[in-house]
């Protein structure tokens, strides 16, 4: 960041909608799906319904917690859930759920490798009905800095694949 400038010289943003500004560039979107590991599985028995997850861990995240959300569209039957784990983060609940703590629902566009690879298990097809979006946002002039240019272009090479 230049100490002059007001803004950022590369600022990252999530959420749901497009933040206004034409300067603002779109460099993945993800949805979100309950997933959880393959030896979470084994050791808990099988979740074949959205309604069987009333009796497991369902692991939270403080920042964008979409578990009422999905619960409600997916399993309307469920409320109260009472087994529930909290994080800071989505890197976080989705570590737990790699080691098999429980259930997350995992930005799929940021998993792929892990579903892949069995890491991790996608549990039902229905995924949260709106997506997040991951927004870029580059100080004027970027191009002549081609450090910006080469952090910008990576990102952009690695959320397409």
């Amino acid at each position: 960041t230049n100490p002059t400038e007001k803004r950022p010289d590369v600022e990252i943003s999530c959420g749901y909608g497009f933040p206004s500004g034409e300067e603002y560039e779109t460099f993945m979107t993800t949805q979100r799906a309950p997933v959880c590991s393959a030896q979470y599985l084994r050791d808990n028995g099988p979740i074949q319904y959205p309604s069987d997850l009333s009796d497991h861990f369902l692991l939270h995240e403080y920042q964008r917690d979409e578990w009422e959300f999905w619960l409600s569209t997916a399993a309307p039957e469920i409320s109260g859930i009472t087994k529930a784990m909290w994080f800071d983060d989505a890197y976080s609940a989705t570590l737990a759920a790699e080691s098999g703590v429980g259930v997350v629902l995992g930005h799929l566009a940021l998993i792929k490798n892990e579903l892949r690879s069995g890491k991790l298990v996608r549990l039902f097809e229905q995924a949260v009905p709106q997506s997040t979006i991951f927004t870029l946002r580059m100080k004027q002039n970027w191009q002549a800095d081609p450090v910006l240019a080469t952090l910008r272009n990576w990102l952009l090479l690695e959320s397409s694949t």
